[in-house]
């Protein structure tokens, strides 16, 4: 009878822990511009980490205009969505926030002056936006990092100045400093190599993770871990000895290592994010055109590389643009949870009494 008593919390605590690992799978966003008809309207799709689980955040043609790029904002659990408008004032610029659990829309900031040529949007550890600004051919109209209260929309100046990159592409906010990683895919000069860039998110300041000639064959996206190591996608070359790979450098060394590498990875990657909460690595596949060639979610383990698929169909999106891997905070419910399994841990090292 001892021993049962003895055991019983035991199997509480493992279904405990069961309830707990599925309330906390990670939200994965994708952004979908939707189609020409009715039937295919605007959408973020939300799918489950663990089980490919899918529904939608919201939908409707009039949820955005011209959607660029997409990031989570792990402050507040939101989707973030840099929205380029159209020539008519009416549909000016915009960085729109989506609600994670209700998908209601507000808008951060909204104008025709927000930026001159953004490229991507990220958010720091303090629910700031960061937007890539490209800038313009005048010289005043400089390529820029910009910053905009999550909350107010109100902008400020990072870094800006013509020698800030060669060719930037992308960028994302180091979730242990707030610092600002820049893919910079080099210039048409020798001299102008391709590296990862860091700023310092309060001055500004520059400093090089990682230059070279061979830092990748032709990098497109970048993202950053929980440990603070920028992974960056290489969609590899025309030759077989350059396969695809996730590169990973180290967010202060700036040494590389290969997550994964070969050339049966993805057909069609456009964008991806990691999973803070298990360091997974998340890329949009959008397929290809023969049937077997299917749009899919693909989950790459951080530090082993194996590969599998949370969810894949033709039927997962119409025109997938960004993925954005948000990491809920534990609900009251979970909390409960996780002090049942602190007073079923204690219970059990009681020692035991007989009669």
């Amino acid at each position: 009878m001892n021993v049962a008593r003895t055991c019983q919390p035991l199997i509480v605590l493992g279904f405990l822990c069961v309830a707990a690992s599925s309330a906390m799978a990670a939200n994965v966003f994708v952004g979908d511009k939707g189609g020409a008809s009715a039937r295919d309207p605007a959408a973020i799709h939300e799918f489950l980490s663990t089980t490919g689980y899918q529904s939608q955040l919201v939908s409707g043609d009039g949820i955005w205009t011209d959607p660029l790029d997409m990031a989570a904002d792990q402050t507040t659990g939101d989707v973030i969505v840099l929205d380029l408008g159209a020539g008519a004032v009416t549909y000016p610029p915009r960085l729109l926030r989506f609600d994670g659990e209700s998908g209601a829309r507000a808008e951060v900031a909204s104008g025709q002056n927000l930026w001159i040529d953004p490229l991507a949007v990220t958010v720091d550890r303090n629910g700031d936006i960061v937007v890539l600004d490209k800038g313009g051919g005048a010289v005043f109209l400089e390529p820029a990092l910009l910053r905009f209260n999550g909350q107010t929309g109100q902008r400020t100046v990072i870094a800006d100045g013509q020698d800030l990159w060669h060719n930037a592409v992308d960028l994302v906010a180091d979730p242990l400093t707030g610092d600002v990683f820049v893919l910079d895919l080099g210039g048409a000069a020798a001299r102008d190599l391709p590296a990862v860039r860091r700023f310092n998110r309060l001055t500004g300041d520059a400093t090089i993770v990682a230059e070279g000639p061979d830092l990748w064959y032709d990098a497109t996206k970048i993202t950053a871990d929980a440990n603070g190591d920028a992974i960056v996608l290489d969609l590899g070359g025309a030759a077989a000895t350059r396969p695809p790979r996730l590169l990973q450098f180290d967010g202060q060394g700036g040494d590389r290592t290969e997550i994964v590498s070969g050339n049966d990875l993805w057909y069609n990657p456009i964008d991806l994010d990691v999973d803070l909460s298990t360091g997974d690595v998340v890329v949009l596949d959008r397929g290809g055109g023969a049937v077997f060639l299917l749009p899919t979610l693909r989950s790459f383990d951080g530090v082993t590389g194996n590969a599998s698929a949370i969810a894949e169909g033709t039927d997962l999106w119409v025109s997938a643009f960004a993925v954005a891997v948000v990491v809920p905070e534990p609900s009251s419910g979970m909390l409960c949870l996780l002090a049942c399994l602190f007073v079923l841990r204690i219970d059990t090292r009681r020692p035991m009494t007989t009669t």
